[in-house]
């Protein structure tokens, strides 16, 4: 029977233990240390782009206590993790999306609830942002189709950041829109897909908000002498 391998008491020194999983950052066993998605989020030296960093920023903008700013951030850290589920054929597809494409790409929501589940005691108000968070206030969102108030509120906060996250990404579909592209088309969306009250406290973050120069003012359309967007995918 073989023997179990020791680390020599004597040589190179033994590896450190890896950290332990950040504080609320605990996942069932077999699950990634990072799940939100298979592809990086983040630019290098663009650490704005973290949704999870916007979310406890317009959190305290709103004035959210420290519990429900905690579900938000860790809502907003798993927002996409059923898009796991997605092939990258549908994912990254550089085309418009077929009505079945569409169908699989808004089951993410629910496949990442079902998952965002497992993990023992996850409160209600982190599933609900992972569920609802591509609700709109005008009722055309997915998956139950609420609207206004009807849908959660931390779930209406991270929609926008959501948006704006994807907005000023790279997408093999579209280029990334500039900031003031960006905040002009969540501006001019409030009380149409976005709480105006959550649009309002997010453009506080910025500096002079009322001066963001006219850029995207409805989907499918974007800046000036920018690229031409994919028509029938929506730009986030």
């Amino acid at each position: 029977m073989p023997t179990r391998a020791r680390w020599p008491s004597s040589g190179p020194t033994r590896p450190p233990a890896p950290p332990p999983p950040a504080r609320g950052r605990c996942w069932p066993s077999g699950w990634p240390s990072k799940p939100a998605t298979t592809r990086p989020r983040a630019t290098p030296g663009a650490p704005w782009r973290w949704p999870d960093a916007w979310a406890g920023r317009l959190g305290r903008a709103l004035g959210l206590d420290e519990a429900a700013q905690g579900h938000l951030r860790q809502g907003a850290y798993l927002h996409d993790i059923g898009k796991l589920s997605v092939p990258d054929g549908v994912l990254l597809k550089p085309g418009p999306l077929t009505s079945e494409e569409r169908a699989q790409m808004q089951r993410h929501v629910l496949t990442g609830e079902a998952l965002v589940r497992r993990i023992p005691g996850m409160p209600r108000e982190v599933l609900e942002v992972v569920r609802s968070h591509h609700e709109r206030w005008d009722g055309a969102g997915y998956p139950d189709g609420l609207a206004g108030e009807a849908i959660p509120r931390l779930a209406r906060i991270f929609w926008v950041i959501d948006v704006f996250d994807a907005l000023t990404q790279q997408r093999p579909y579209r280029a990334p829109l500039s900031v003031p592209g960006a905040l002009a088309l969540i501006r001019a969306e409030a009380g149409r897909q976005f709480d105006a009250g959550v649009v309002a406290a997010f453009l506080t973050l910025f500096v002079e908000p009322a001066a963001v120069a006219p850029g995207v003012v409805e989907p499918g359309v974007v800046e000036p002498g920018g690229p031409e967007p994919v028509r029938g995918r929506e730009p986030f």
